[in-house]
């Protein structure tokens, strides 16, 4: 069963966004071909030095939420209830399918997977779900930051700032310069340039935001959401996203039809499918590279759909369409601030 993509969100001078993780120098090696001097990187500011205890709830009909012991109505759990085995966890991501899947890191750098196993995206290898927390001992020798869920793969930074990918790679998602109709279970460092400070993955696409600013994607290049200048419908290695001028990333967010950044200046950046005024440029147009968003403020975090790959008619959509992204940001003063992205708002 092939499962659908999921979710997984001032007039004084603002500080400039933290970037996705904070870093230290130190000299580590970039990529598996060749050496640089990295970053030394540490957990996103929201978690490092804060570990806690997980709380799942919700659909848990393949093990997603972890604990079988308080389930109501069965096969799901309708209340929080944390997951016995998980008291230390700095980082949680959850993929989606009609049956999902959750990643959890702790403070000791492990990751811990469970829940939906479509194409081996929990790291065990080929198999059936996983209902309790599982240690993916393929990265036993690495000390992992944060992980990224998509429908058929997933994705962990670890210290050092190398990225791992393993999962389905039809589209070259897994950034290994081919594509294949194969799944890879195992996970495999991805070749890039310089050392990461983010990761994210969608469906059936991949993006990292770099210690030095720049953004790379490769996989699925559908609506250009991947942000390159290349027209291809896939990128099977990653491949720089141009920001225009001098900008440099602070993090990046995949929807599953198009895409967004933020940069150090607090400028907005959007790129991909826009057929609901999503990408908040006034219309209903796609555009498969970077686009400034006129905001008006600071921005600190962008938060694009996800898990609506399919959208039943909203690809072409007419006014007041009932399915189709939105987008959300979160802008000086530190607070929540929908800009009301959607067809309504940009038909006006």
């Amino acid at each position: 069963m092939t499962p659908d993509s999921a979710a997984t969100a001032a007039t004084t001078k603002p500080d400039p966004p933290a970037k996705a993780a904070t870093t230290t120098k130190t000299t580590a090696t970039a990529s598996p071909a060749t050496e640089a001097t990295a970053e030394r990187i540490t957990p996103p500011a929201s978690a490092a030095g804060r570990a806690g205890q997980l709380f799942t709830w919700g659909r848990g009909s393949d093990g997603q939420l972890g604990q079988a012991k308080v389930l109501h109505p069965g096969p799901n759990c309708a209340l929080p209830h944390p997951v016995p085995s998980l008291r230390n966890v700095v980082h949680v991501a959850v993929g989606g399918g009609q049956q999902g899947c959750t990643a959890a890191v702790t403070s000791a750098g492990e990751l811990f997977t469970f829940g939906n196993n479509f194409k081996g995206r929990l790291g065990h290898g080929e198999g059936p779900a996983v209902r309790e927390p599982r240690r993916v001992l393929a990265l036993a020798g690495e000390h992992v930051l944060m992980a990224a869920c998509g429908p058929d793969h997933a994705a962990v930074l670890v210290q050092g700032g190398r990225i791992f990918l393993w999962g389905a790679n039809r589209a070259g998602q897994l950034g290994r310069g081919h594509c294949d109709t194969n799944d890879a279970t195992s996970p495999v460092a991805v070749a890039l340039p310089a050392a990461a400070t983010q990761v994210d993955c969608e469906d059936q696409y991949s993006a990292a935001v770099l210690a030095d600013g720049r953004i790379f994607a490769w996989g699925s290049n559908s609506h250009g959401r991947l942000g390159i200048v290349s027209k291809a419908a896939s990128q099977a290695s990653p491949a720089e996203v141009p920001l225009g001028g001098a900008r440099l990333a602070a993090c990046v967010s995949l929807g599953s039809l198009y895409a967004g950044a933020v940069s150090t200046e607090g400028e907005v950046l959007m790129w991909g499918y826009g057929g609901h005024g999503n990408l908040g440029l006034g219309s209903r147009a796609s555009f498969s590279q970077p686009q400034k968003v006129n905001l008006g403020e600071a921005a600190l975090q962008v938060a694009c759909t996800r898990g609506q790959e399919g959208c039943k008619g909203g690809l072409n959509p007419k006014e007041g369409g009932a399915e189709g992204p939105h987008t959300v940001v979160v802008a000086t003063p530190l607070q929540p601030r929908e800009q009301g992205w959607g067809l309504r708002q940009a038909l006006g």
